[in-house]
């Protein structure tokens, strides 16, 4: 792993692509439910839980949760 400048996302794509996405996910959310925006870290919340829970195709349909903590996920 290396670091690169604050001043340079550029130099770091991959982040900077995940973190539109996450903006761009949980103003999705915010519009779409009509809540306010000073629920923005709660709707993030939300929207990282939901994320981390649903199978992804780049993990080979496996959930990103269950592979971090190494047990299924209960979804009950």
């Amino acid at each position: 792993m290396s670091r690169t400048s604050e001043a340079r996302p550029c130099k770091n794509g991959r982040a900077e692509r995940l973190n539109r996405s996450i903006v761009k996910g949980v103003l999705a959310l915010l519009h779409d439910s009509g809540l306010p925006a000073h629920l923005w870290e709660e709707a993030m919340q939300y929207y990282l839980d939901c994320k981390n829970l649903t199978p992804h195709a780049g993990l080979n349909g496996d959930i990103p949760n269950a592979i971090w903590h190494g047990k299924p996920q209960d979804l009950s």
